[in-house]
C-alpha cells in the first residue's frame, strides 16, 4: 500500500479529507432531519466511497480541472473548495456559489478549475472532454477528470464522450465509481459486463479496475492515468469498485440492499483501512489523529454557524443572471452602403474566416466540418487554420454540444455545427439542462454557438421531407439561457453571426436552408448586428406581417402583391427571437393596428403563439381586428412536391390570409 511519490505530509492529508469529507456530509445529514431543517434539497452522502474522489483528485497539478458529482465532496475539498463554502451551499445562502438558485454540491469555480455538475448524472461527461480539447487545442499540459458512477456509464452522454475523447486522444481521465447500485438498481440489471472497465477496451482506450476503498490505489492508477493524458497518450476509464453505503440520498432508507452485502463491505470502510495502514507505518499518532479530528470538528461546526448566520438571498435576484451581459456593439453600417452582394451561404462563411481570423479562441467543430460541412458552409477552413481549430467529430450531436460547452467555460469560443436542425433534438439534455442553465446557476459565461440549417427546400423534385425541414427553433424558445437567431437576408447572416460569436451566451442560430442561395449586399469586413433588435423591412400602414428567416421573403412577395391591390402591408423581420424585440413589434402594431404572425414551423406551441400573447398584452387597445396567425400545418414535412406546396406557407397564403384580415 505504500506509494513511492508519496511524503507523510500527503499521508496525512488524504487521511484528513477523508474524514472531513465524511464528518460534513454527517453533520449535513443531521440537519436535514432536524425540525425547521435549514437545508435546501436533499443530501448526497459518499459514505464508504471517500477514497475515490480524494485519491484521485490528489493525482491532479493545480492547473488542472475536475467535473465531478454529488458524491465527490472530497474532490472538491481537494480543489480547496472549504467547509464554509459547502454549508453556505446546502443551506441556499446568498453568499454560496449559486446564491441559492442551486442546492447540493452543485458548486463550479473557473479559478480552482472545477465545473458545476448538474443532476443529468452522464451530462459532465462531455463537458469534461470539450475542457480537454480546449487543451488539446490550446497544447497546454493540462488534464481533465471526470466522474460518474456505473448507472450512468448506460447513458449515451457517457458513450458520445468517450469515444470523442478516445478518437481525438483527449487529455481527460474518466474516474468511474462503481457503487454497484445506479439508484435502486444493481449494476448487473443494468449491463452485461462484470467488470465495468472493460467497456474501454470498445473505444481502444486503457481500462483499469482498482479496489475503490484503497485510497492509495485509486491514487496510483488516477496518478498514472493523468501522467498519459498529460503526455498526449489520451484518456483512460479507471472503474473504482465501491460500495454505496447508504440511500440514494439522504431520503431513501435503501431497503433494497442487501444486509449481508452492506456488512461485508462495512469490513472493508476505506477510513479505517487507512487509519490502520498509517498506525502500521508509524505515520499516523494518537495525538496527531485526536488533533486532526478535533480540528475537523472545530471547521465543521464554524462552517454550520457561518452558513446559518449568512443571510438568504433576496427574493428578485431569482430573476438575474440569466444571461452574461453582452458588450455593447457598434450600429453597422446599412446594407445599401455596398454594391457588393453575397449568396446567404457565402456570407456565413466569410464571417466564419473573419472571425478566425480576428480571434485565436473560435474554432469550430461539427460532422465533416473539416471537408466542409453538407453545405460547404465550413469550405477552406481547414487549410486556412488547421486541424486544432478545425475539428471534425465522431457523428454525436450530445458530444459536439457537450464538448462546445466545455471548451467555452475554459476560454474558448466555439461555433458547434449541427449537419441538419432536425439533429438537434439528440442534444437537448445537453443544450437545456447543462448549457442553458450555467451561468444562471454560476455567473460563469458560456460564449458558444450552434449553427444549425434549418427548415424545408422545395424543389421541382420535392421537398427535403420529414427528417430535414423541420424548424425547431420554438423548443429553444422555451429554455431560458439560450438566445435563438433566425436571419433572413445575407447582410443578417454575416453581421448576426459575428455577433453572436462575440455574445458571452450561447446561440442557436438557424439557418435557413431555403435561402442558401439568396443574394444580397453584405458589406465588406467586420460588422455586427445587434442581437435582440427586429427590422422592419418594409413600411405600411394597412396591416403588419411579423415573420422570420425564410417567410420574411415570402411575406414580401405578398405584401407587394397586396400594394397593387391598395393594401399597403408592414412587414417586421424578428432576426432574434430570444431576447425578442417586443419594442417594434408593438409600435407596428399600434401603427397598423392588424397583425398577422407568420412563420414556417407548425402552429401548435410555435413562437408565433408567442408573439401573439405579446402583441394582445401590449397593444390590444390599439387592434382593430383579431391577431392572426399562417403557419405549416401541424404535421412532419411532407417529401412529394404536391403535398410540401399544400404545407408550406407561401406568398400565396400570406397574401389571401393578409387580404382577409384587411378586410375585416
Amino acid at each position: 500500500m505504500v506509494n513511492g511519490d508519496l511524503r507523510k505530509d500527503d499521508y496525512l492529508a488524504l487521511f484528513t479529507l477523508m474524514l472531513k469529507m465524511r464528518r460534513i456530509e454527517e453533520r449535513a445529514t443531521e440537519l436535514y432531519h432536524q425540525d425547521r431543517s435549514p437545508i435546501v434539497g436533499r443530501v448526497y452522502t459518499g459514505r464508504g466511497q471517500e477514497a475515490i474522489p480524494v485519491g484521485a483528485a490528489y493525482a491532479l497539478e493545480p492547473q488542472d480541472v475536475i467535473a465531478p458529482l454529488y458524491r465527490d465532496l472530497g474532490a472538491l475539498l481537494v480543489r480547496g473548495v472549504t467547509a464554509r463554502e459547502v454549508f453556505a451551499q446546502y443551506m441556499g445562502r446568498a453568499n454560496s456559489c449559486t446564491q441559492g438558485r442551486d442546492s447540493g454540491l452543485h458548486i463550479g469555480d473557473p479559478e480552482r478549475g472545477i465545473v458545476s455538475m448538474i443532476s443529468n448524472l452522464a451530462a459532465s461527461v462531455p463537458v469534461a472532454v470539450g475542457v480537454a480539447l480546449a487543451f488539446w487545442m490550446n497544447e497546454e499540459p493540462r488534464v481533465a477528470m471526470t466522474f460518474f458512477g456505473d448507472g450512468a456509464t448506460a447513458h449515451g452522454s457517457f458513450h458520445e464522450g468517450v469515444n470523442m475523447a478516445a478518437a481525438r486522444r483527449l487529455p481527460v481521465v474518466f474516474v468511474l465509481e462503481n457503487n454497484q447500485w445506479a439508484l435502486s438498481t444493481p449494476v448487473h440489471k443494468h449491463t452485461a459486463l462484470r467488470e465495468l472497465a472493460d467497456r474501454a477496451r470498445g473505444y481502444g482506450i486503457p481500462g483499469v479496475r482498482v479496489d475503490g476503498n484503497d485510497v492509495l490505489a485509486v491514487y496510483q492508477a488516477a496518478r498514472e492515468a493523468v501522467e498519459r493524458a498529460r503526455r498526449g497518450d489520451g484518456p483512460t476509464l479507471i472503474e473504482a469498485v465501491t460500495m454505496r453505503m447508504s440511500g440514494h440520498s439522504v431520503t431513501d432508507p435503501a431497503h433494497y440492499v442487501p444486509p449481508e452485502m452492506l456488512a461485508e463491505w462495512a469490513e472493508r470502510d476505506p477510513i479505517e483501512r487507512f487509519r490502520a495502514f498509517l498506525r502500521e507505518e508509524g505515520l499516523l499518532t494518537d495525538e496527531e489523529e485526536a488533533r486532526l479530528v478535533a480540528d475537523i470538528e472545530a471547521e465543521v461546526e464554524d462552517a454550520v454557524a457561518f452558513a446559518l448566520n449568512s443571510p438568504p438571498p433576496a427574493p428578485e435576484t431569482a430573476l438575474k443572471d440569466v444571461f452574461a451581459p453582452a458588450p455593447a456593439l457598434a450600429q453597422p453600417p446599412p446594407p445599401e452602403t455596398t454594391t457588393r452582394t453575397l449568396t446567404y451561404r457565402a456570407a456565413i462563411r466569410e464571417a466564419l474566416f473573419e472571425a478566425m481570423q480576428a480571434d485565436a479562441r473560435v474554432f469550430v467543430l461539427g460532422e465533416d466540418v473539416e471537408y466542409g460541412g453538407v453545405y460547404g458552409l465550413t469550405k477552406g477552413l481547414l487549410e486556412a487554420f488547421g486541424p486544432r481549430r478545425v475539428v471534425d467529430t465522431p457523428i454525436a450531436e450530445t458530444a459536439i454540444v457537450g464538448a462546445a460547452t466545455g471548451a467555452a467555460l475554459f476560454g474558448m469560443r466555439p461555433v458547434a455545427e449541427i449537419q441538419f436542425a432536425d439533429f438537434i433534438a439528440s442534444a437537448m439534455d445537453e443544450l437545456v439542462n447543462m448549457t442553458a442553465k450555467y451561468h444562471y446557476r454560476t455567473r460563469w459565461p458560456v460564449p458558444l454557438v450552434i449553427r444549425a440549417p434549418a427548415g424545408a427546400i422545395l424543389e421541382p423534385h420535392g421537398s427535403t421531407g420529414p427528417f430535414h425541414s423541420q424548424s425547431p427553433e420554438a423548443w429553444f424558445a422555451h429554455a431560458p439561457g439560450l438566445k435563438i437567431v433566425v436571419p433572413s437576408t445575407p447582410y443578417d447572416a454575416k453581421g448576426l453571426l459575428l455577433a453572436a460569436i462575440e455574445d458571452p451566451n450561447p446561440v442557436l442560430f438557424f439557418e435557413q436552408k431555403a435561402l442558401y442561395n439568396e443574394r444580397g449586399p453584405v458589406p465588406e469586413g467586420h460588422y455586427t448586428v445587434p442581437l435582440g433588435q427586429a427590422a422592419v423591412r418594409r413600411e405600411g400602414r394597412d396591416l403588419s406581417i411579423v415573420t422570420y428567416g425564410a417567410t420574411v421573403v415570402e411575406a414580401l412577395k405578398a405584401a407587394r402583391a397586396l400594394a397593387e391591390e391598395g393594401v399597403e402591408v408592414e412587414v417586421v423581420d424578428l432576426r432574434t427571437l430570444v431576447p425578442l424585440d417586443e419594442e417594434t413589434v408593438l409600435a407596428s402594431a399600434r401603427k397598423t393596428g392588424k397583425v398577422l404572425v407568420v412563420h414556417e414551423a407548425n402552429g401548435t406551441a410555435g413562437f408565433g403563439a408567442e408573439v401573439v400573447a405579446r402583441v394582445v398584452a401590449g397593444a390590444f387597445e390599439w387592434l382593430d381586428a383579431p391577431v392572426q396567425r399562417l403557419t405549416a400545418p401541424d404535421t412532419p414535412t411532407p417529401a412529394a412536391l404536391p403535398l410540401a406546396t399544400l404545407w408550406y406557407p407561401d406568398a400565396e397564403k400570406i397574401a389571401a390570409a393578409a387580404r382577409e384580415l384587411a378586410a375585416y
